[in-house]
C-alpha cells in the first residue's frame, strides 16, 4: 500500500493548509515580517503575548509532587515455576554441549550452535574451541538469578572454573541461549 493511499486522507487537510497560507502570505515573507491582519483568514486566534504558546485543546496535566506517580510500578513478571525449571535444564545442557573442548572444531559447533539465538549464533560461529575455558559442567548447580523475568532468564551453573551465568531468551516456547558469561576471576 503507497503512503498517498494509506496517508493521504490525514495529509491532505495539512497540505492544503500549508499552501494556503503560502499563497496568502507571499512566498517572499520572512519571519521578521507578518502578514496584514486583512490578508489572514484561519479560524485560530492570535497568539498571545505571553513568551509560552497556548495549548487549549488539551488541558495540562496535573503536577507530579515530590513523591512520585501515584501508581505503583508492576513488578516484572517472573516466570512459571516450570519455565524456569525449563531455563535451568537449558542453560546446563548447553554448558554441557560447550565445554565438550575434546571434540573438533565443526562436531564442537554442531552440538552448541541449536542452543544459540539466531544473533548469538552469529558471534559465538567464530569461538575457537581450543578457547574454551570450561571442562566440566556441576550437574544440578543451576540456579535462576534475580531479575528475570518471563522472557529473559538468567541461569548460573557451577562449572570446573566457577559459577558461568547463562543468559537465555524465551522464543515461542523454549530458552534460547543469547550469552554464556565465564566467572569474573
Amino acid at each position: 500500500m503507497t503512503c498517498r493511499r494509506r496517508c493521504g486522507p490525514v495529509l491532505a487537510p495539512v497540505v492544503a493548509a500549508v499552501v494556503a497560507g503560502c499563497a496568502q502570505t507571499g512566498a517572499t515573507t520572512t519571519a521578521a515580517e507578518s502578514p496584514p491582519a486583512a490578508a489572514t483568514t484561519s479560524t485560530t486566534p492570535p497568539p498571545s503575548s505571553s513568551a509560552e504558546p497556548s495549548f487549549s485543546a488539551q488541558p495540562a496535566p496535573p503536577p507530579l509532587d515530590d513523591a512520585g506517580p501515584t501508581e505503583p510500578e508492576a513488578a516484572p513478571a517472573t516466570p512459571d515455576p516450570a519455565a524456569a525449571a525449563q531455563a535451568r535444564t537449558r542453560a546446563t545442557a548447553f554448558l554441557r554441549a560447550f565445554a565438550r573442548t575434546d571434540l573438533d572444531q565443526q562436531a564442537w559447533w554442531s552440538g552448541v550452535v541449536g542452543y544459540f539465538t539466531p544473533a548469538a549464533a552469529a558471534i559465538y560461529r567464530w569461538t575457537d574451541v581450543a578457547n574454551v575455558p570450561v571442562h566440566q559442567v556441576d550437574e544440578g548447580s543451576a540456579t535462576v538469578l534475580p531479575g528475570t523475568t518471563r522472557y529473559r532468564a538468567q541461569v548460573a551453573v557451577g562449572t570446573d572454573i566457577g559459577p558461568y551465568t547463562v543468559v537465555l531468551l524465551r522464543a515461542n516456547d523454549d530458552w534460547l541461549v543469547d550469552r554464556a558469561v565465564p566467572p569474573t576471576p
